[in-house]
């Protein structure tokens, strides 16, 4: 190890970082670290050109390929957007769907209302009566639906079938793989890849890439109508006297099924395409439409009970826009795969607006899609999340899959359930909490967001979580506050593994991160990650290529703004800003460290800087309190 005195330029801009109060990153101190060791920010990033473009690269993914040191500050505007009070679940679907490549003029022009139901709508606002506002807002929302299922038509038989029976290949599970000889797992994988072979000739064929970006007049009807129940407060006592909750109790209509309820127990079975209940402890036992109606349930209070009895329920949407908007009490949201706020070819939509919930999914689950928008939104309240896989913020191909809590002290635990054959025989995979995902070699991924407001949390993962990514995608946690826990094993905390990017970024509390490996500020194999961590006094905890490394040409880092913290790397020859050779040039690992007296087991030292004895590797701690 070689450690020096502390260059001044770096104590100089140590001092200015510790008088801001704002959330940035320390471009200026990043630039001069990076000239210790004959490099600069110039060169933390990649080509966007090692394998061939196929058809879904999302254009953000080479934005910050390019010029990685941005996405921080690219996650951290995401999230204030999406925590934006003023902000409906329109806009936030519209703005999810431009990180997918659309906007309005390129789009299939279902964002604002058709013709059909703009007239409608029109006639309705000129006639309108009291006793028929639910009505009108009931029949246009089902209109609306309606309109989506012609949207897509469009497609044939085949193709259908295709998307439908085969996509699901590329995300299959069984607790029982562990199990199979090698022989029967290659056979597996070979099919996988002749999945992927025609699904590619399919896309060339005809572009399943508008997909993900359908559903957007659905989601303005279900605006619409939960905007009319939030501003009629005498809703109960006009639609008794109106006697709606005896015409609408459970009827079919030629648009679709219908319940309007009042504020008794009640309780659901099957497929309904519009529920509107109006409190009461109630029971749902939802399913799934087999022709890809779409649904909408909004239910104004009570502590409910949910439970999918199939796949692709309770705010899920495939081929189709799923939305379920709970208003109060203590829920309990039981799903299977394909479930909680999942969208696949489709939006899916959950939001519990208070009350200590509990949610419980099994993969592709609680804010997570694929050629579509995910969100789950919880507004307030103690929450536990459980999910198998693919979870709690996961974007797959053309896919932007995002959790959002916005307050109170919850518990994220992801995996445990699908071993993990290919690494360890006692671990399983996560691929959860903020984590963005594509299909090598053949298909970029998506987006994963994970944003928690406040609250002391717990984040529990295995293998593939926390702000982490594989494949040409971005994943991304962010917690705006609390004294947290983040506990995984292995590719966690800021991990971006094969062409991809990803960040985790802790804007205060006095948090704990704890991994075996290739985690914590880890990039592999032409990958950029970061582990961002603004204040408080943190603990962190790894073994070997961890806290900045970069490995394969990968770019890690780990920057801490402020607090007294531990940083402990049981294996120095790897850790503590890392970068090894590959393919005739270095990879990059950055660690900083810039205020506090922090402890250190390592390469690190308090107060100095180092470079590690690799290719480019360096590390610097800025003690201002020792230094005044």
């Amino acid at each position: 190890m070689r450690t020096f005195l502390l260059p001044l330029f770096l104590l100089l801009a140590a001092g200015r970082l510790a008088a801001a109060d704002d959330f940035r990153l320390p471009l200026d101190t990043i630039n001069q670290t990076l000239n210790c060791i004959g490099i600069d920010t110039s060169d933390v990033g990649f080509r966007t050109d090692w394998v061939d473009l196929d058809s879904f690269r999302l254009p953000v993914v080479d934005r910050f390929t390019v010029r990685p040191l941005g996405l921080p500050a690219f996650v951290k505007e995401r999230a204030d957007s999406l925590l934006a009070p003023e902000l409906t679940i329109s806009e936030q679907y519209r703005g999810l769907r431009k990180l997918l490549g659309g906007d309005d003029a390129t789009n299939p022009g279902n964002l604002t209302w058709s013709a059909s139901v703009g007239n409608y709508f029109a006639d309705f606002q000129a006639r309108r009566r009291g006793c028929d506002s639910l009505g009108y807002y009931v029949e246009a929302t089902l209109r609306a639906m309606a309109g989506y299922r012609q949207d897509l038509s469009r497609w044939n038989s085949e193709e259908q079938r295709m998307l439908v029976d085969t996509f699901k290949l590329f995300l299959r599970e069984e607790e029982k793989d562990v199990e199979r000889p090698l022989e029967e797992l290659d056979s597996l994988q070979k099919l996988q890849e002749a999945v992927a072979l025609r699904f590619k000739a399919l896309s060339e064929r005809v572009n399943p890439r508008p997909l993900a970006w359908y559903g957007g007049e659905v989601v303005a009807a279900y605006q619409a109508l939960a905007d009319w129940l939030e501003r009629t407060p005498d809703l109960a006592e006009r639609l008794r006297r109106c006697d709606l909750l005896t015409q609408y109790r459970d009827v079919k209509t030629p648009l679709g099924r219908v319940a309007v309820r009042g504020s008794d127990n009640d309780r659901y079975e099957g497929f309904y395409d519009l529920i509107i209940d109006l409190g009461g402890d109630d029971e749902y036992y939802l399913s799934r439409s087999e022709d890809m109606h779409s649904q909408i349930v909004i239910d104004l209070g009570g502590n409910d009970k949910n439970f999918g009895q199939s796949d692709h329920t309770l705010g899920a949407g495939f081929f189709s826009v799923g939305i379920l908007d709970d208003w109060g009490g203590n829920d309990l949201y039981v799903g299977g795969k394909y479930s909680l706020g999942c969208g696949m070819f489709g939006v899916g939509i959950l939001r519990d607006r208070a009350g200590d919930d509990t949610y419980s999914g099994d993969l592709l689950t609680q804010g997570a899609a694929a050629f579509g928008v995910g969100l789950l939104i919880d507004d307030a309240g103690r929450d536990s999340y459980n999910a198998a896989l693919y979870a709690q913020g996961f974007g797959f191909i053309m896919g932007a899959g995002v959790l959002i809590d916005k307050a109170g002290n919850d518990r994220y635990a992801a995996g445990w359930k699908y071993g993990d054959i290919l690494r360890y025989e006692d671990h399983y995979v996560s691929l959860s909490q903020g984590f963005g995902y594509g299909y090598r070699p053949y298909f970029s991924g998506g987006i994963g967001l994970l944003v928690d407001g406040a609250g002391n949390d717990q984040y529990g993962a295995d293998i593939f979580g926390q702000g982490a990514s594989y494949w040409y995608a971005i994943g991304g946690l962010l917690d705006y506050g609390g004294n947290d826990n983040y506990i995984g094993y292995q590719y966690t905390q800021g991990a971006a593994t094969h062409m991809c990017l990803a960040t985790l970024v802790d804007l205060a509390g006095e948090d704990l991160y704890s991994s075996k490996g290739v985690s914590q500020g880890c990039g592999h194999d032409i990958a950029f990650a970061l582990l961002l961590d603004c204040s408080g006094n943190d603990q962190y905890s790894a073994t070997d290529l961890s806290q900045a490394a970069g490995s394969a040409n990968g770019i890690g880092m780990l920057i801490d703004l402020r607090g007294n913290d531990g940083h402990i790397a049981r294996v120095r020859t790897n850790t503590h800003g890392y970068g090894n050779p590959r393919r005739e040039f270095g990879s990059i690992g950055l660690f900083l460290d810039l205020e506090g007296v922090d402890d250190y087991r390592g390469y690190g030292t308090d107060n100095s800087y180092w470079v590690t004895e690799s290719k480019w590797g360096i590390g610097a701690d800025l003690n201002s309190e020792v230094r005044q």
